[in-house]
């Protein structure tokens, strides 16, 4: 089993609620292609409503913002986002600084 593993973190900050509500009804079928694709490992909502995280699986962080680019939140302005390179260490040993 892999312990670690290098996966991207997409941090989305809600920008239109217009907007999000219009393209909510895409994004469904956006994950399932994720998922076929491999890339998904997990999504959600932040519980104040002010945005979500989605995780993905991508060979660079370049690759990342590609596969983000087909978003319906992202390609229609409703939410703002960042790309951040995780390292996930899925059996937690300590880690050197």
């Amino acid at each position: 089993m892999k312990t670690k593993e290098r996966m991207y973190v997409v941090i989305a900050k809600l920008a239109n609620m217009l907007k999000a509500t219009t393209a909510i009804s895409k994004y469904g079928s956006y994950i399932e292609k994720l998922k076929e694709d491999g890339h998904f490992v997990a999504a959600g909502k932040w519980t104040d409503n002010s945005g979500a995280m989605l995780i993905i699986r991508a060979d660079s962080i370049d690759d990342a913002d590609e596969i983000v680019q087909d978003d319906p939140l992202i390609k229609n302005g409703a939410v703002t986002y960042q790309i951040k390179e995780w390292e996930a260490n899925f059996d937690f040993e300590a880690m050197e600084y």
